[in-house]
């Protein structure tokens, strides 16, 4: 596939984009449903790099909330996650978050934050920092690890989860960086291309994995 039958397939994908613009509102203690993801990113990543302890705590809850919504429990993910949060925990993720540089899944993971040690949503809420540039890598998307063609996430290891670990840290660096690319080419953000491959891959695996095959071999 080349550079312009990629392009035309990540737009159409997402167009089609359909996961919820959720949000839990702590103010009035419901949910909202926002405009767009877009309306999602600044709501969680304001929060998040606030440098205000409460606010931060409710950045991170939202990351939880919006990742499980599809799920359906969000909500006790999100009451699992306040009531086992610490006070430390919560200074040095309000120090933290705001100065994070680089892929830094090992660095948020050593945080101890409750729910995220994993890469799915390490990699969530490392995205909701920078949208620009960092994106998302779940399960659906380590999927590709076993597709017939070659793809950046050949070599992930994942168990019942992805764990954090150096070698999956640095895939995850490079699918960020394959992202960005395809991002610019799209004027997008990056986190716009990751969102249509997981859209693709929710629609038609194999198609999904001929463009990330050759989102790589023409970046």
């Amino acid at each position: 596939m080349n550079a312009h039958g990629i392009t035309a397939v990540l737009q159409g994908a997402l167009s089609r984009y359909s996961y919820p613009s959720v949000v839990w509102d702590f103010a009035h203690q419901r949910e909202r449903r926002l405009p767009s993801m877009r309306e999602v990113e600044t709501f969680i990543g304001e929060r998040l790099v606030s440098r205000k302890p409460d606010r931060v705590k409710q950045g991170l809850a939202n990351v939880l909330f919006w990742g499980h919504y599809s799920a359906g429990y969000c909500k006790h993910r999100v009451e699992d996650f306040l009531s086992r949060l610490t006070q430390d925990q919560l200074r040095h993720a309000t120090d933290f978050l705001p100065k994070a540089e680089g892929p830094a899944l090992r660095k948020l993971k050593s945080l101890g934050l409750p729910q995220f040690s994993q890469v799915s949503f390490l990699s969530k809420l490392r995205m909701f920092l920078d949208p620009s540039r960092y994106v998302v890598l779940d399960r659906r998307l380590a999927r590709l690890r076993d597709a017939p063609s070659r793809t950046v996430f050949q070599s992930l290891t994942v168990y019942s989860g992805i764990p954090c670990s150096g070698r999956n840290e640095e895939i995850y660096a490079r699918w960020c960086s394959l992202c960005c690319k395809w991002g610019q080419k799209l004027r997008v953000p990056a986190v716009d291309v990751e969102r249509a491959v997981w859209q693709l891959l929710k629609e038609d695996q194999a198609k999904a994995t001929s463009v990330v095959s050759s989102m790589e071999v023409t970046a």
